[in-house]
Parts: structure tokens; sequence; C-alpha cells
């Protein structure tokens, strides 16, 4: 949103920042799956990896089919030309649904909307749902910081403020040095790297979801999660 905003999406560190946040976005689906296993007491850990990764597979399949067979049944041009509410209905349901199926097989609901929203990007009116959930996705981003904010204990942080400046100093000089180093071989110059570099520099919003689900399922301590919550603010 800030590269939008800026006009720098076409430029060089814009189009490199562009692409490594969705691989980053990708790769929130393999992350989720290891903190729930982690997570996990009893059984073997071999055991539990299978699961996840079967009830997983089951939903993607499931969640496949369903965008494949139904919905381009369901938006066809003359269902939405008497429906113009129809895909936006169909895109809230899709995501519900996924939400309450990861949650049914013990996979994190956040990994079932994420597929979702996945697979509804590659129907032809995938631009129309976006321009229609724009309103929505403003108003569950707000319900979505105030609820981190909410679970911040600030008599912690406020305790420990030395240590979360210097947590968050260090997170971002190290992303930023990392970033460089890693994308250094890819971009002809010094300054395109470094820009790339600067523009992630920041804690994506994933970390939130990962620290939540890690907390819940008592991979992070209460201080750790904290302390995610204080550096990633």
């Amino acid at each position: 949103r800030v590269l939008r905003d800026r006009s720098e999406l076409d430029n060089i560190h814009g189009r490199r920042a562009l692409g490594v946040l969705l691989v980053q976005d990708i790769f929130l689906v393999p992350l989720v799956l290891v903190v729930t296993f982690l997570g996990q007491t009893g059984g073997s850990i071999a055991q539990e990896v299978g699961v996840a990764f079967l009830n997983t597979g089951l939903l993607a399949l499931v969640l496949t089919a369903f965008a494949s067979l139904v919905v381009p049944r369901l938006l066809d041009e003359e269902a939405v030309a008497r429906n113009r509410e129809l895909p936006i209905l169909l895109a809230v349901v899709t995501c519900i649904g996924a939400t309450w199926a990861a949650h049914e097989l013990g996979v994190s609901p956040a990994l079932g909307a994420f597929v979702a929203g996945m697979l509804l990007a590659e129907n032809k009116f995938a631009d129309q749902m976006r321009a229609d959930v724009m309103p929505l996705r403003t108003l569950f981003v707000t319900v979505f910081f105030v609820s981190i904010g909410l679970l911040a204990d600030l008599q912690w942080m406020g305790a420990n403020l030395g240590w979360l400046l210097l947590g968050t100093v260090g997170v971002i000089l190290m992303k930023v040095v990392v970033t460089h180093l890693a994308l250094r071989s890819f971009l002809p110059g010094i300054i395109d790297s470094l820009a790339t570099a600067i523009a992630l520099a920041q804690v994506g919003e994933f970390s939130f979801v990962l620290a939540q689900i890690a907390y819940a399922n008592g991979v992070l301590s209460e201080g750790m999660f904290q302390a995610v919550v204080g550096v990633s603010l």
C-alpha cells in the first residue's frame, strides 16, 4: 500500500519488494502447519505432521473442486447480470466456509481463508470481487489491528521498553542487511537492492497471525508473545 501510494510499484525496488512479499504470503501455509504441529502433545511428530498435511491436502482438494466446478457455474454472465451482488456473496460465503472447514479439520482457520482467496483469485470475476470487498477489507483490517492492540500488555511493555526498542532496531537492521545481501546478486545496482531491503524492513502483518497461533498452541510463552507483539507494533 505504501509503495502504491508513492507510485513506486513500477520501479525496480517496488517490483522486487512486491515479489518477495508474495513469496512470504505463500510461505504462510507451511509455516502455519509447522507452528500448529509443534504445539501438539501426545503421539509421534511424524503422525501429527502426516495428519496435518493430509487434512490440508483434503481442504485444498475440496476448495479446488469447488472453485473449478461450482464457482464457474454460479458466476456465469447471465447470473451476474441478474444479480450484481452474487460475486461478493459467493466470495464471503466461500471464505467463511473455508475458515470453518479448516477449523473442523484441526488446521489453522487463517490457512483455510488464505487458500480460498488464492483459488477465488483465478476466476474471471476476481477483479470485480476485489473491488466489491474493498470496503470490507478496510473494515476487517481495522478490526484485525484493533484486536492485536488488545492483545498487547502495556504494563509489560513499559517494564521492558528498553529491550523492546533494542529488539525493534535489531529486527529492522537485520532484515535490511539480510535482504540486501540476498538480492544483491539479482539486482544490477546497490541502490536498488538497498531500497528494496528498506522497503521490506518492517515486520509483516502475518507475523501477528503466526505469533497468535504459536501462543495459542503453547509454542510461545506469554513473555515471548508480548515481545513479538511489541516489536511488530
